[in-house]
């Protein structure tokens, strides 16, 4: 048996300054310290944009993204028994946890340093992480850096034989302070609903192309089908609510650190003003500059 912690009052538990809404969705919100919003003059503008709504901004310092990391579980027991020898993990129940800032977690990087924290905002919530089944886990935070960190971090301190991440679902736009009340009310469920989230796998797309191109003999039919399959990748937009299968363990952090900061810097320009702007824009950029 896991020692569980006990809260005062429980997320889902009648608010007691009795408005008759649950804690999460009342007084809550207002006494958690993990939102704040950064003026907007602190993020560079173009000659002659308008001033923006600034962002909300997490208490270590990155634009309120909300995302969801899924992972296969091959030994439950195995990894709460993991998961109990961390300082900075709390186990809530035998189906959800919590990970705070602090402890092991540390040395996790972020934009602010454990010891830069304020004291009176401890202890920072990182994660929180909720099985689905005997199987599989969720495991959400309030920015892709966090994300970022967590994956590495998680690998470092668990087996690999207990968990393995396959998936990563992302919000991919910045939330301002016009969007305070409707996204702070929102369950991570809502955000990652089936019903809200598009699932894109570019390996499986790639690999029906290819099978494709194998079956034409004409050449000049396969390069037409190569351009029309660039052509509709170059026009695609960002998606809102994204789900895909990332390959951490074939292809290391970097290739994951490449795939979140083309959909945050897509979705600061749309911030911007720029909301033309589409991934392929952005990786055409980088090419131009190396």
């Amino acid at each position: 048996m896991f020692p569980f912690r006990q809260e005062k009052i429980g997320r889902n538990e009648l608010c007691p300054c009795g408005s008759g809404e649950k804690y999460k969705k009342c007084c809550l919100l207002r006494e958690d310290p993990s939102v704040s919003f950064s003026p907007s003059w602190q993020h560079k503008r173009r000659p002659g944009e308008d001033k923006k709504s600034p962002l909300m901004m997490t208490t270590t310092k990155e634009p309120l993204m909300p995302i969801r990391l899924y992972y296969d579980v091959f030994d439950k027991e195995g990894f709460l028994q993991s998961l109990n020898q961390l300082e900075c993990v709390w186990l809530e129940s035998e189906d959800q946890f919590l990970i705070t800032y602090e402890k092991e977690a540390q040395r996790i990087p972020l934009s602010v340093p454990y010891n830069q924290v304020p004291e009176d905002v401890y202890p920072v919530l990182l994660a929180v992480g909720h099985f689905v089944d005997e199987a599989h886990l969720h495991l959400d935070l309030r920015s892709f850096e966090r994300g970022l960190g967590m994956i590495e971090f998680l690998d470092q301190e668990i087996d690999r034989s207990l968990v393995q991440i396959t998936h990563i679902a992302s919000y991919n736009k910045v939330s301002t302070k016009d969007d305070f009340k409707d996204i702070t009310l929102l369950e991570f469920d809502e955000f990652f609903s089936e019903d809200t989230l598009t699932i894109r796998d570019p390996e499986e797309a790639l690999q029906r192309l290819e099978a494709a191109l194998e079956r034409e003999d004409d050449q000049d039919e396969k390069r037409k089908m190569v351009e029309r399959y660039f052509h509709e990748t170059a026009q695609q937009d960002l998606i809102l609510v994204e789900k895909y299968p990332i390959y951490y363990y074939d292809e290391g952090i970097e290739s994951v650190k490449i795939t979140l900061m083309l959909r945050s810097i897509v979705a600061l320009e749309h911030w911007r003003g720029n909301t033309a702007c589409k991934p392929l824009d952005v990786v055409q950029r980088v090419f131009n500059q190396t």
